[in-house]
């Protein structure tokens, strides 16, 4: 019994030594500059019977080559943050930007930064409520609906839903 207790306190004693000793290389091993090309990642037939330096130097590739790809996924979209931006100052400047309700409802919060003082609703009689009132801001000092509410009415997807809420009167129509 002595014995066994002897031994598992050796046990413990090695590992804490092999874990100190690990610590220590692992910060090492992982600033190296050396990488592994891709011609010889691509000659590995079995990565477990690389020994531990050409599996770090292989990790190390691995992690460049992510890091590259994550630096070009972020230059592309910086790319289209630019042009948005540039679309965006343009947006200020104009005196008149049409755009469909779908895109109005979409890009709310551009049109809420615009502050267009004039909003003109076209074929208002066919739009829902909601559509209407998403692209008012608090720079709005007019809306103007243009439509006739003796043709078309608006046409929600669920029938129940628009009887009961009357959905199926638009917005244009109640204020005739």
């Amino acid at each position: 019994m002595k014995q066994e207790e002897n031994e598992l306190q050796f046990r413990l004693k090695q590992e804490q030594l092999i874990r100190k000793s690990v610590k220590k290389k692992i910060p090492n091993l992982i600033l190296s500059n050396d990488l592994m090309t891709h011609q010889e990642a691509c000659d590995i037939d079995d990565i477990w019977k690389l020994n531990l330096k050409d599996r770090w130097r292989r990790y190390r590739s691995c992690v460049q080559t992510y890091c590259l790809f994550l630096y070009h996924k972020i230059e592309q979209e910086r790319e289209g943050f630019k042009i948005i931006a540039k679309r965006y100052k343009e947006a200020k400047m104009q005196t008149v930007i049409g755009m469909t309700t779908t895109f109005a409802a979409r890009y709310r919060s551009t049109l809420r930064d615009i502050k267009p003082p004039i909003v003109i609703v076209e074929e208002a009689a066919e739009v829902l409520e909601a559509h209407i009132i998403t692209p008012l801001s608090d720079g709005c000092k007019h809306i103007i609906l243009i439509g006739d509410h003796k043709q078309l009415r608006p046409n929600p997807s669920v029938y129940k839903l628009a009887t009961r809420n009357n959905l199926n009167i638009s917005f244009f129509e109640r204020n005739v």
